[in-house]
């Protein structure tokens, strides 16, 4: 009984770290930014640790990815189907009033942190692109 808890308890853990992906796509009306490729392999592994949960009788197994399985789909479904953004971001998707994608760059800066610049430094015109501002974002001052 302890080794289903466990298993339980790590499906939980890692089908809920689906749960912030699935929230900022809705969020933004789209999954762009998730590749094709990427869910149809991720995908297709899930269906097998599912038929694997069933076939060896292991409800942790069988749960838990039946759950990813069930936020791929609707990652698939957000991509195959953009909607309007939720209010509150930007045209682009971008938050208009949060650093992008919460990686801690300062609004209206025009740089985005953890993407190879410095919140604020080097977004000069010959600055990596990742340094100038995101789509929908004010240009530097």
């Amino acid at each position: 009984m302890v080794i289903v808890a466990l298993g339980l308890a790590s499906g939980v853990l890692t089908t809920g770290a689906w749960l912030p992906q699935l929230r900022r796509t809705w969020r933004r009306g789209h999954a762009d930014d998730i590749s094709y490729g990427y869910l149809a392999a991720f995908g297709s592994g899930v269906v097998g640790w599912v038929a694997y949960g069933a076939a060896s009788s292991q409800p942790a197994v069988l749960v838990t990815n039946g759950v990813t399985l069930a936020l791929v789909v609707a990652l698939v479904a957000l991509k195959l189907r953009p909607r309007a953004p939720r209010s509150g971001a930007a045209p682009g998707g971008t938050p208009s009033h949060r650093s992008v994608a919460g990686r801690g760059a300062v609004a209206g800066r025009g740089a985005v942190a953890g993407r190879g610049a410095v919140a604020g430094h080097g977004a000069g015109p010959g600055a990596h692109p990742a340094a100038r501002a995101a789509p929908g974002w004010p240009a530097r001052r």
